[in-house]
């Protein structure tokens, strides 16, 4: 079997703490690459809040520009939006010979919110979950709902729940990204900044040159 990591988001723009995220779970879950997956229309943003598409692709394009492990995905491009991740996974399963196993990277904030998605029980009968960790989060009781609520125990070390139910695991990264915001890095170009920290020089020229942000 093929593991293969995916990082869903806007994207908007794409960061180095993004990169980050992907390789701490590229390399702690020991995954052959990572796809990173912009929404075409995120479901909890209206079309008018996030730059069009065509732009966050090319920007994705050219920040994994030579990076071995990563691969741009743009299936949401072609699926109804708003975009759900049970529905993106489906279409990525209809795709394969059964030689994939799947797993979605999201934050610990995301993931405490699991039990508002779209069909979330039917989710994680398809696809593993990483969750990345974050400084002064503190929302246990959701993690705890979430847990009893789909059948979950965890080893002592807390790094993976487990279900007999039939759900697939649960995996907790050690390593925590960098706090880079893409709304913070908006802010920042809005206020006239020429040097941002946090993107690639590709993806800032890009930003520049097509007047994003301002």
């Amino acid at each position: 079997m093929e593991n293969i990591g995916l990082l869903g988001g806007t994207f908007d723009p794409i960061h180095d703490g993004h990169l980050q995220l992907a390789d701490a779970a590229r390399i702690e879950a020991c995954l052959d690459k990572v796809l990173l997956l912009p929404a075409a229309g995120p479901p909890h943003k209206s079309q008018e809040e996030v730059t069009p598409f065509h732009h966050r692709k090319r920007m994705l394009e050219l920040a994994l520009k030579g990076v071995e492990y990563f691969e741009p995905c743009f299936i949401e491009e072609k699926l109804p939006v708003p975009s759900y991740t049970i529905d993106t996974m489906r279409y990525l399963l209809s795709r394969d010979d059964g030689t994939v196993n799947y797993s979605f990277i999201i934050g610990i904030d995301a993931f405490a919110d699991l039990l508002s998605w779209k069909e979330y029980r039917q989710l994680l009968t398809l696809v593993h979950l990483i969750v990345a960790r974050r400084k002064g989060f503190h929302r246990k009781s959701a993690l705890d709902m979430i847990m009893v609520q789909l059948g979950y125990c965890s080893n002592p070390a807390g790094t993976r729940w487990e279900a007999k139910s039939g759900l697939k695991d649960i995996f907790f990264l050690d390593s925590q990204p960098d706090d880079i915001s893409s709304s913070r890095i908006r802010s920042k170009l809005r206020s006239g900044a020429r040097e941002v920290s946090g993107l690639c020089p590709e993806v800032l020229q890009y930003i520049q040159r097509n007047g994003l942000y301002r």
